[in-house]
C-alpha cells in the first residue's frame, strides 16, 4: 500500500487516475501496490557504477509514478505500461553513465583487438606481423625461413649496416651496433624473448636513439672549451664564434661546489656565447659536476642562477659525481633527445 504523494501537482495526477468523483484522500488514504506497474514500484536497491540489487524491506514507488492499472474502469482510462517520468537531471545522469559504460567496454575492446592483432606466438605468425607493421623507413626487413633481419643502413657511399635486430624461429631476439653485440639497451637484456611487434617497436625505437646519439660524436664540428682556461684570453676568446656553425645542441659544464662569484661567472660566459646568432635557440644541458663533494648545489639551485640566461629555449640540468663517466653519458644522451625532440 502507498501513500498519497505530498507534491500538489503528483497528487492531482493521482487522483485523476483514480478517476473518482468527489474523491478528496485524507492522509490516511492509501493505492494498493496493484495499481501500480511494475516498471513504477522500486523492489531493489540500485547503485550507480556497476549494478548492484539488494531486496527492499518495504517496497517504494519511483519518482513522479502514477497509478494506471484499473480493471473496472476503460481500457483508455487504465494502462499496465510504464508511465513514471525521470526528472531531467537524472535522465541525464543515467544516459551519461550508459554512454561512458558503452565506451569503457568500446576501450577494452578496442584494446584486446589492437593486442591480438599485434601478438604472435610462432616464427610464421611473426613473419605475418612485420609484414602488417609499418616500421619507420630506417629500417629495412630480410625474412629468412628461420631468421629475420632489421637492418639500419648507411648508404651515402656504398651500403653499411649501422645497426641490426635478429629474431631466430624460436622468437629470441638479439641486437648488434656495427660488428658489436649489444647485451643491454633501456630496460632489455638480450637476447629477449618477443611475442609482440609492441616490443619489437620499442628495441627498434631506442637502438636509433643510440645510434642518433653515437651520431652526434662523430660531427666534425663539435669542440669543447674550457672556460676556466679561456675566460681570460683576450687573444682566444674572438675565435670561439668560428666554431659555432652547424652546432645543434650546447653542454656547459660548470662545477657544482663552486661560489656564488665563479657561478655568476659562468651565467655571464654562457649568455655571452647563447647571444651569437648561429646558436639561437638550439637546446642546452647545464652538466654540474663534483655533485658528491660536501656543501655543492642542487639541481634546483643551479637552475636558478641560469633561469634567466636560458629563458625561452629547451634546456636541463644534470648532476653528475667525480670521473662519474655514466652520469656524463647520460647528460649526453639527456642532450641528443632535446635535440631530436623527445623531450
Amino acid at each position: 500500500m502507498f501513500s498519497f504523494p505530498k507534491e500538489d501537482f503528483l497528487r492531482k495526477k493521482w487522483i485523476q487516475a483514480i478517476s473518482r468523483k468527489d474523491f478528496a484522500p485524507s492522509k490516511f488514504s492509501k493505492v494498493c501496490e496493484l495499481h501500480f506497474s511494475d516498471d513504477a514500484i522500486r523492489r531493489y536497491n540500485e547503485k550507480t557504477g556497476e549494478k548492484i540489487c539488494v531486496p527492499l524491506k518495504w517496497y517504494r514507488l519511483h519518482d513522479f509514478a502514477v497509478p494506471t492499472i484499473f480493471t473496472d474502469f476503460p481500457t483508455y482510462l487504465s494502462n499496465s505500461g510504464n508511465l513514471t517520468q525521470e526528472c531531467p537531471e537524472k535522465r541525464l545522469q543515467r544516459l551519461e553513465n550508459e554512454h561512458l559504460q558503452r565506451s569503457i567496454q568500446a576501450s577494452i575492446i578496442s584494446k584486446e583487438e589492437f593486442e591480438k592483432k599485434k601478438s604472435f606466438t610462432s616464427f610464421p605468425e611473426l613473419v605475418e606481423c612485420l609484414n602488417a607493421e609499418k616500421l619507420q623507413d630506417i629500417w629495412t626487413v630480410i625474412c629468412k625461413n628461420d631468421l629475420v633481419i632489421i637492418m639500419m643502413l648507411d648508404t651515402k657511399i656504398s651500403p653499411v649496416i649501422k645497426a641490426s635486430v635478429i629474431i631466430n624461429k624460436d622468437l629470441d631476439l638479439t641486437i648488434h651496433i656495427g660488428q658489436t653485440k649489444i647485451d643491454q639497451l633501456g630496460k632489455y637484456k638480450f637476447p629477449v624473448k618477443v611475442n609482440n611487434t609492441i616490443v619489437v617497436n620499442e628495441i627498434l625505437h631506442e637502438l636509433a636513439l643510440r645510434i642518433e646519439m653515437k651520431s652526434s660524436h662523430d660531427f666534425p664540428t663539435t669542440f669543447g672549451f674550457i672556460v676556466n682556461l679561456l675566460e681570460r684570453s683576450d687573444f682566444v676568446r674572438p675565435f670561439w664564434s668560428k666554431y659555432f656553425e652547424g652546432q645543434h645542441g650546447l653542454l656547459y659544464v660548470i662545477d657544482a661546489a663552486a661560489d656564488d662569484e665563479v657561478l655568476k661567472e659562468a651565467v655571464r660566459i654562457l649568455q655571452e656565447v647563447i647571444s651569437n646568432s648561429l646558436l639561437k635557440g638550439i637546446p642546452c644541458v647545464i652538466l654540474a659536476t663534483h655533485q658528491d663533494i660536501k656543501g655543492s648545489r642542487s639541481p634546483q639551485e643551479i637552475a636558478q642562477f641560469f633561469n634567466e640566461a636560458l629563458h625561452g629555449r629547451k634546456w636541463q640540468v644534470h648532476m653528475c659525481g667525480y670521473q662519474d663517466r655514466d652520469g656524463v653519458q647520460i647528460s649526453l644522451e639527456n642532450l641528443v633527445d632535446l635535440m631530436t625532440g623527445i623531450s
